[in-house]
């Protein structure tokens, strides 16, 4: 087996991959989006010059996180998962990383505690439809936003993932949106168009956002949305996002399962609520996450 990095020929099969296992907010969208912003950070694992199993580490200024490791059925049983994932960290690690997360489903869990993850936060995702409302302080959300979102993403988020936002932005316009409170940005959602369903988050909003819930609202009362609320929408969610599960949303069968950090920075992102959890009991929300999140010391 040989691990090579990810070209452009390999985005189908990365796709593909990821629409095989059910995970519908990996499309070939997302996945050149990651390969645009590293290109060193994405894997594929090779069996004979044959793609076998993919995986990216997308790191951030202070941590790292590792996401989408799916190895094809019919190569499984030869620790190819297992290689990935030590490429994966020892990359963070050379890249500086003070944290790498994770999210792992329950059955998982044994293994990265054996490499030295431990368990950070519960990590779901809801599924359900959204009767959209439109509600005065919300509104579109412009370029000239993106300072403001990103530095309250920042403070949410725990670390810069301002080319994801400005990417999502640029190329789901319809979908963002902005709260505002006392003339300034007190929130904002963004999503993207997945197989069958369309993915919200970020969603994030200020302590002092009187109704996060108006975000997701007016995410689903955009022009072109079903007024009944019958479109599928699905967002991860956390012990810091009571609002989910107010919304009309249930556990998606995909729901459950843990997230995982190896590290010693404090704030940084945890999968959850419009946000996911950071250390600090902060929150932010990574799409696509899965079950549960792990951190590991990047000096392990």
């Amino acid at each position: 087996m040989t691990i090579r990095t990810m070209r452009d020929a390999d985005l189908d099969f990365a796709a593909e991959s990821a629409a095989l296992e059910n995970w519908p907010s990996e499309t070939r969208e997302a996945f050149e989006n990651f390969l645009r912003h590293d290109p060193a950070g994405c894997f594929v694992a090779e069996i004979d010059g044959r793609p076998a199993g993919i995986c990216v580490a997308t790191a951030y200024r202070r941590s790292g996180f590792i996401g989408e490791i799916i190895v094809r059925k019919e190569t499984r049983g030869r620790g190819i998962g297992p290689r990935l994932l030590e490429h994966a960290v020892n990359y963070l690690k050379g890249r500086g990383a003070e944290a790498v997360y994770l999210d792992g489903v329950e059955r998982a869990v044994p293994f990265y505690e054996s490499v030295g993850f431990r368990r950070v936060c519960r990590s779901l995702r809801f599924l359900g439809h959204i009767e959209g409302r439109t509600h005065p302080a919300l509104r579109p959300m412009l370029r000239d936003d993106l300072k403001d979102v990103c530095r309250l993403d920042r403070d949410s988020f725990g670390d810069d993932r301002s080319y994801f936002l400005e990417r999502r932005l640029a190329a789901h316009p319809r979908f963002a949106k902005v709260l505002e409170s006392e003339a300034r940005i007190a929130g904002f959602i963004l999503g993207i168009q997945g197989r069958g369903l369309v993915a919200a988050g970020p969603w994030i909003a200020r302590a002092e956002a009187e109704r996060p819930l108006a975000l997701l609202e007016g995410f689903a009362s955009r022009p072109g949305a079903c007024p009944s609320g019958s479109e599928s929408s699905r967002q991860t969610s956390g012990p810091r996002n009571p609002y989910a599960a107010s919304a009309a949303f249930s556990p998606s069968a995909r729901a459950g399962g843990w997230s995982w950090g190896r590290g010693t920075a404090s704030g940084i992102p945890l999968s959850a609520g419009p946000s996911a959890p950071r250390p600090k009991a902060k929150s932010r929300i990574r799409p696509g996450c899965r079950g549960r999140r792990i951190r590991r010391r990047s000096g392990d």
